[in-house]
């Protein structure tokens, strides 16, 4: 059939409503009560493969593991990345000249299998900054045969 190509914004509110509060007697006494929010999303066709950009960070090792509070939050010469290699936070900068400059930059799902379950074939170019965790022997063959049908790579670190 034939594939329309939409653009634009998508705007909804979405509304919730309803609480229940105990009563003073042990009741449940129903109160109501509206929050609404608003929501959008811009929608855009999908961009030519060249204008694709895969920044990895499955092979980034996330410190900490879990949520830890730090009694100072200024100190910044610990030996961990404590922001973390990624695009939304230390690497914010490099993001935003990227899609100022006209291109998609998309994030892998984290994923057990590296980038296997990823399609390497739809993006121009696999951005890996600072890898510091292994590829699986079959993440490589994945990768090297993407690299031989046209996809760029570029390692930093």
């Amino acid at each position: 059939g034939q594939r329309t190509v939409v653009s634009g914004v998508i705007s909804v509110h979405i509304t919730q409503i309803s609480a229940a509060t105990p009563g003073r007697s042990g009741n449940t006494a129903r109160k109501s009560i509206e929050v609404r929010w608003p929501f959008a999303v811009v929608v855009q066709p999908r961009p030519p493969r060249q204008r694709r950009i895969l920044w990895d960070t499955l092979h980034n090792l996330q410190y900490p593991p879990s949520f830890l509070p730090r009694d100072d939050l200024d100190e910044t010469a610990d030996v961990l990345d404590w922001h973390g290699d990624h695009p939304y936070l230390n690497y914010r900068m490099a993001f935003q000249t990227l899609r100022r400059a006209g291109f998609a930059v998309e994030v892998p799902v984290l994923s057990r299998r590296g980038l296997l379950d990823v399609d390497l074939s739809l993006y121009g170019v696999l951005l890996v900054i600072e890898p510091e965790d292994y590829f699986f022997p079959e993440e490589l063959r994945h990768i090297h045969a993407a690299v031989q049908s046209g996809l760029g790579m570029l390692v930093l670190g």
